[in-house]
């Protein structure tokens, strides 16, 4: 592209002159870029992109317990049911105990003591199938922690295959 500035009577400059051929040029440039559209993306792109939730399912254990819990607290269905809604989405959410096995500290509304004096919720996170298994439920006021041999049996009632 030449250029050509344009100077007036005492030398400074007025203006640049821009030869017919290259000013087509640029402005064809300028229409392209305002036409320009980021490219459609492709399917691997967007599978890719896309997070499958995984499945929160209680067992026997954990609806026996909840069900017991439910006539202390009656709202902690609902605490349990917006705890389920992150599991989908962050299934390894909490302190590891064992093997795919997490504690997680729960507050429970009515007993308004925070996490620490609320609830503690066992899960099971099993990939293969994409499951999160909610194992146990316990009130911490009443119970200070699970054992190792009592979660193993848990997981073994589960009945899946490793």
């Amino acid at each position: 592209m030449s250029l050509q500035i344009i100077q007036g009577e005492n030398g400074t400059p007025t203006g640049v002159f821009i030869p017919i051929s290259d000013w087509e040029l640029m402005k064809q440039e300028y229409q392209n870029l305002q036409a320009w559209e980021e490219p459609e993306p492709t399917k691997a792109e967007i599978l890719a992109g896309i997070k499958e939730a995984y499945k929160v399912i209680p067992t026997h254990n954990f609806d026996r317990e909840l069900k017991r819990l439910t006539k202390k607290y009656r709202h902690i269905k609902a605490n349990v049911y917006e705890l389920g809604e992150r599991l989908e989405e962050n299934p390894t959410w909490g302190d590891q105990v064992i093997k795919n096995c997490y504690k997680i500290r729960m507050a429970i509304s009515n007993k308004g003591k925070g996490k620490s004096g609320g609830a503690r919720i066992i899960t099971y996170v099993y990939v293969v199938q994409e499951t999160v298994f909610l194992l146990s439920i316990y009130d911490k006021g009443e119970r200070e922690d699970i054992s190792n041999q009592e979660l193993k049996t848990l997981i073994e009632s589960l009945d899946l295959e490793e």
